[in-house]
């Protein structure tokens, strides 16, 4: 998914794809899948900015501190990496160049008046279309300067995942086009059996 997120255009050297939707299954990767995109995009330049969040600040913020912490501390970024663990400020940067990876509240107000190069919004199908729609407003402004990207990140939504189903549809309808939307999804077919479990059956 990443590969394909992050294609540049030939000629013009710009990602192909301002917007990533991906809907999986829990226990797929997401988080991690997450963590090396946001350390990847801050890593290209000096005082490149990431941000990430979730509609639940609090468990953002433990994933934060029992999850990606001690990923980072365990690895060879250890020492690349200056880990701020403040309870509502906490904060990844690169000790060299300065970029920083902020953890935001589920507010588009957050990050205005800062230019950003990444935004991660996890558990995309809590937000309905106008918690969203704020979201965007407040947001997607600060990557006018820059060649940003937004990730819309999720396991599958309900009928109150307005904004999510919103974007499912959008990236439903954009496969083949690419310049709008890397669409993701991983989802049984249409015309597949609900009570049938595991690989169907192999004909003999």
């Amino acid at each position: 998914m990443a590969d394909v997120a992050g294609e540049r255009d030939p000629v013009t050297g710009r990602l192909v794809y301002p917007v990533v939707v991906g809907i999986v299954p829990r226990r797929a990767g997401k988080t991690l899948l997450q963590l090396a995109e946001l350390i990847q995009a801050t890593r290209r330049r000096p005082l490149s900015r990431g941000f990430f969040l979730g509609h639940r600040r609090e468990s953002m913020s433990a994933l934060w501190r029992d999850d990606w912490f001690p990923l980072i501390e365990q690895s060879r970024l250890d020492s690349k990496l200056s880990l701020r663990r403040a309870n509502g400020s906490e904060t990844i940067t690169w000790i060299r160049g300065g970029s920083t990876i902020r953890l935001l509240p589920p507010s588009g107000s957050a990050g205005r008046g800062a230019a950003s190069d990444l935004i991660v919004v996890d558990e995309a199908r809590e937000f309905d279309l106008t918690e969203g729609a704020e979201l965007e407003a407040g947001l997607w402004p600060t990557q006018a300067t820059t060649d940003g990207q937004k990730w819309i990140m999720s396991n599958a939504g309900t009928t109150d995942s307005g904004w999510l189903l919103k974007y499912r549809d959008l990236g439903r309808a954009s496969v083949g086009d690419r310049r709008t939307i890397c669409f993701v999804e991983y989802a049984a077919p249409d015309d597949a059996d609900p009570e049938q479990r595991g690989s169907p059956p192999t004909p003999g």
